[in-house]
């Protein structure tokens, strides 16, 4: 059931684009409501670990930026506070637009997530809430399919609403991909993307060519 589910889980965000293009520097624009008087970080993935890229101090209000004269590496980066260890409060991702501004409250980042001047953030967050409400759909069919006291019956018929919405999830990503193929996040969902395994040729008698080779 795990490789049926993969689709609809959120970005494994590993993937990071060096690349600076006609920028001068970077201007990123937060509004928090919930959030104040405290230090956030701004940091990024590098593989498998994770980096402080800036500081910034929150004001009573919940605003804060992140500033420079150069451009950020394009991206996946998250908002964390907290030491030690930084809790990671939200993931964003910043493309060939450096200066937006995202404003959301503590209640729930993703959901009450508003994108100013920035297409590429627009698209990711829309997939991640996209993402989040299919996750809710699929969940009592997950739970069918995990329920050892059920019949396979059952058990089939909750498989095949998994597929059905895990062929929206697809459905929706390949329309970012196609209408926005520029932007970060389009490059991210195609990477992403399952391979599709080709069927194999088959012999005049109907047999598969066992030559064949992926």
């Amino acid at each position: 059931m795990k490789k049926g589910l993969l689709l609809l889980t959120v970005f494994v965000f590993v993937l990071k684009v060096v690349s600076y293009g006609q920028l001068n520097g970077h201007n990123i624009k937060f509004d928090i409501g919930g959030l104040k008087d405290t230090i956030v970080y701004l940091a990024y993935y590098n593989g498998e670990s994770t980096y402080v890229k800036d500081t910034a101090q929150v004001d009573n209000t919940g605003s804060f930026r992140f500033e420079g004269k150069e451009p950020l590496p394009q991206g996946v980066y998250f908002l964390a506070m907290g030491k030690p260890r930084p809790t990671r409060l939200f993931e964003f991702v910043v493309g060939e637009t450096q200066a937006f501004s995202l404003v959301t409250r503590t209640l729930d980042y993703i959901k009450h997530m508003k994108v100013s001047g920035d297409l590429d953030n627009k698209l990711f967050f829309e997939n991640m809430l996209f993402n989040m409400d299919r996750n809710m759909e699929v969940e009592p069919f997950v739970k069918t399919v995990q329920d050892s006291t059920l019949t396979e019956e059952k058990k089939k018929a909750a498989r095949e609403q998994i597929k059905l919405v895990n062929d929206k999830v697809l459905a929706f990503q390949e329309r970012i991909i196609n209408e926005h193929p520029q932007t970060l996040t389009a490059r991210i969902l195609k990477a992403n993307k399952p391979i599709q395994i080709p069927a194999p040729p088959k012999l005049n008698d109907g047999s598969i060519d066992s030559t064949f080779q992926l």
